[in-house]
């Protein structure tokens, strides 16, 4: 039985499929597409039959952006219920539901208990990688929404550490990194733990306004480099890696 939660229908102009935006199912009560999954979205390089998975889907914007590619099939996890739902919502809309198949549950389990011995071409994650105090206070996290705990790594080194478990030799993963508000240094050691090549194909400032900017610098814990300030307003920076020649 389906969780009841109250949606709509809405545009995002920042997120485009063939140039134009794409109109997805939201709730306020969910996380909400936004400029991260529109970087992965553009970073990420597919080629035509490739297999892959999709990590922290969400509510499925980066999951319909990457269907909507040539590809052969994407797996998709998602731990939240109530995003599971509206997930395949979204990709009953865009009519990808046979290159799609979702999942709700945590990192790589339905993975494990439903295609055992499974090997991607790509592993894209859009998995929290914010920290805990920092994404909660700036209330870019409903509260039932998982963040990617006290530094920001709880989540994604996991993701990293695991990976290579489900590449094939020549695959590669992509992940973002929330500079500011996550533990990099602490990320990156441990993608280099795991692959023999790690580069930044992407990265952006995003804008905080006045008043976010006075909650960022009251922050006691969360913040692991100053953000730039111009004015009144600020800016955070998102960077996107991608690692490839998994060690097994």
């Amino acid at each position: 039985m389906e969780t009841q939660i109250q949606t709509t229908e809405q545009e995002f102009k920042f997120l485009r499929l063939n140039n134009n935006p794409i109109n997805l199912y939201v709730s306020p009560s969910l996380f909400m597409p936004n400029q991260t999954t529109a970087l992965i979205a553009e970073a990420v390089k597919l080629n035509p039959g490739e297999i892959g998975i999709e990590l922290g889907a969400g509510t499925g914007p980066l999951t319909v952006l990457l269907a909507s590619q040539p590809i052969a099939q994407l797996y998709a996890v998602e731990i939240v219920k109530e995003q599971c739902e509206l997930a395949k919502k979204n990709i009953e809309k865009y009519n990808l539901q046979n290159k799609v198949t979702f999942y709700q549950g945590s990192i790589f389990e339905p993975i494990i208990n439903n295609h055992q011995g499974l090997k991607a071409d790509f592993i894209v994650s859009d998995i929290s990688g914010m920290s805990e105090n920092s994404g909660r206070t700036l209330n870019w996290y409903p509260p039932h929404i998982p963040t990617g705990g006290q530094d920001g790594t709880e989540a994604i080194i996991p993701l990293i550490e695991q990976s290579p478990n489900f590449l094939k030799e020549s695959g590669r993963l992509y992940f973002p990194i929330v500079v500011n508000f996550s533990y990099k240094d602490k990320i990156l050691n441990a993608a280099n733990e795991k692959f023999g090549k790690l580069e930044k194909i992407a990265e952006t400032r995003i804008p905080l306004t006045g008043e976010m900017m006075s909650i960022v610098e009251n922050l006691n814990s969360g913040v692991y480099k100053p953000v730039t300030r111009k004015g009144s307003r600020g800016f955070w920076e998102l960077e996107i890696y991608e690692a490839n020649e998994p060690k097994k």
